[in-house]
């Protein structure tokens, strides 16, 4: 039987340093792996988890070297992973499509507090015909950009757009 999809959120999680490990996928490129539990009320494993993925490739390091060490992760020797799972952290989960069928991916690993504001959700009628004209008029005068990183140079994305949920990691 098929485990249920984990559901697009943003959870408090801890990774396992037992599953800690460095590898190379089938084409060579380094990567970091751990499963990531996620944690219930009092820190309380729930019994879900979700494995984070980072690569060690000289783009995507930087991503991976700041997820492990909110994480927990000390020191500099990224095979011991000295640390890993000492803290806990905010694990943002969003689903992706690979060949048909949606798999639920860890997407980010944030500090706990670091995951943004909270928005309300909750918007009248109204209220959605008016932000829906506002945007409508304004992205009729901004043209979609023709680079696929959205315009940035070359190297010099931020943040925001490499990493943006449903973006590829630069690599």
């Amino acid at each position: 039987m098929e485990k249920d999809l984990i559901a697009a959120a943003t959870y408090r999680m801890r990774a396992d340093k037992s599953t800690y490990e460095i590898g190379k996928s089938d084409k060579g490129t380094e990567g970091a792996k751990v499963r990531c539990i996620i944690l219930g009320e009092g820190d309380v494993d729930t019994g879900d988890s979700i494995w984070y993925t980072g690569w060690l490739s000289d783009a995507a390091m930087p991503y991976t070297v700041k997820a492990l060490r909110n994480m927990g992760w000390v020191g500099d020797d990224i095979f011991a992973g000295e640390g890993i799972g000492s803290l806990p952290f905010e694990g943002v989960v969003g689903h992706e499509e690979y060949e048909g069928k949606t798999y639920a991916r860890l997407q980010f690993v944030n500090k706990p507090g670091g995951g943004g504001i909270q928005m309300s959700k909750d918007f009248s009628d109204a209220e959605k015909r008016k932000l829906a004209a506002r945007v409508k008029a304004m992205s009729a005068s901004v043209a979609p950009s023709s680079k696929a990183n959205g315009g940035a140079p070359k190297g010099k994305a931020k943040d925001a757009e490499v990493m943006a949920p449903g973006n590829k990691p630069p690599f």
